[in-house]
């Protein structure tokens, strides 16, 4: 089979220029600067991704939610859940669009509208300590633009930079794991780039490339691409802080290609979405005592104090039981409790 020749095309069969998405990216950093430093951006950026995902989600049938849930305040959320298609709803009149047209109350009214989501969104939320930095980017003047620019941005599909993290931080009832089940179960992860080190400015830690896309092609559905790219870089001829790689365009042609090709090598992966899935078990081993009078447990008897209250009240009766038991010392290890006491009766 030929190889698909689309160095310089990432999704389609047709040239794309991101641009405009790139140019995006930045305005929603400059809109979070001086209030939030770098490392800090994904305190914010993070669930806002989330969030307008979720609200694009549910823009077809939310007026069918609202409508039913007005009619109803106690209407089950079974029933809200299948009025939305999906295993969660949003019950609130607003939208991240809609909060803009109410600034004086913009805090309070996208709380409302986060209180809104079914109780399986708002654990994540809340896992995510969200709360606390819309406080933060109220006091600070940043909210009204931050809402702004996530109201605008289309969550077909993304490409999000971060370190190891979020491949494995956090149990599976927490809500780092539910967002990847959720992303998981739903088919959204297209692919996972593990970039070269070094990249930065500020930081020289490994760092990956989330594919994200809710209209993946045929061959892609069900399957998620494993990218080894940690050797595509050439070195800076001088060193920016930590900074001292760059992707060239040669580079970013090459892992371009691999991604395209969807094919297994040397550098590329491939595995059903399954196999990226786990549950949490807790395996507990019976209790296995045994029971022995020998050297060794009766100097550990002495050195962990187990009859030191007898030592200091009645020191005779204290080594007349180290005198029996270093009498009756012996190789036999008991595996029953009962029996054991029965052989220090009638040794005692």
């Amino acid at each position: 089979m030929a190889a698909k020749k689309c160095p310089e095309v990432l999704f389609d069969d047709k040239s794309i220029n991101v641009s405009k998405e790139v140019a995006h990216i930045w305005s929603i950093a400059n809109t979070l600067r001086p209030t939030y430093t770098e490392l800090k951006y994904g305190d914010v950026i993070t669930p806002m991704i989330i969030i307008r995902r979720l609200e694009c989600a549910l823009d077809k049938t939310k007026k069918s939610v609202i409508s039913a849930y007005k009619r109803n305040k106690e209407t089950p959320p079974q029933i809200l859940m299948k009025l939305s298609g999906f295993s969660f709803y949003n019950t609130s009149r607003f939208s991240l669009k809609e909060l803009l047209n109410d600034s004086k109350n913009l805090a309070a009214n996208f709380e409302n509208y986060l209180n809104g989501f079914s109780a399986n969104i708002q654990d994540i939320i809340h896992s995510l300590e969200f709360t606390k930095e819309i406080d933060k980017l109220a006091k600070s003047n940043r909210l009204y633009g931050v809402i702004n620019k996530f109201s605008e941005l289309d969550s077909g599909r993304a490409a999000i930079i971060c370190n190891g993290s979020p491949l494995f931080s956090g149990g599976t009832t927490s809500g780092e794991s539910q967002i990847r089940r959720y992303m998981l179960e739903n088919d959204l992860i297209e692919a996972i780039m593990a970039l070269p080190t070094d990249l930065f400015y500020n930081t020289g830690i490994g760092i990956y490339a989330f594919i994200l896309s809710k209209n993946k092609r045929k061959e892609r559905r069900g399957k998620i691409q494993l990218i080894n790219a940690v050797n595509f870089y050439k070195p800076l001829r001088k060193s920016l802080g930590k900074k001292r790689r760059e992707i060239s365009n040669d580079d970013m042609k090459n892992i371009t290609q691999i991604y395209v090709d969807f094919s297994e090598n040397e550098n590329c992966k491939i595995f059903a979405k399954e196999e990226f899935l786990y549950k949490e078990f807790s395996v507990y081993q019976p209790l296995q005592r045994n029971y022995a009078i020998t050297d060794e447990r009766i100097e550990k008897m002495i050195d962990d104090g187990v009859l030191s209250a007898l030592n200091d009240n009645d020191a005779v009766l204290h080594d007349a039981i180290i005198k029996v038991l270093k009498s009756n010392t012996s190789k036999t290890v008991y595996k029953n409790k009962e029996a054991f006491f029965c052989s220090l009766y009638f040794n005692f």
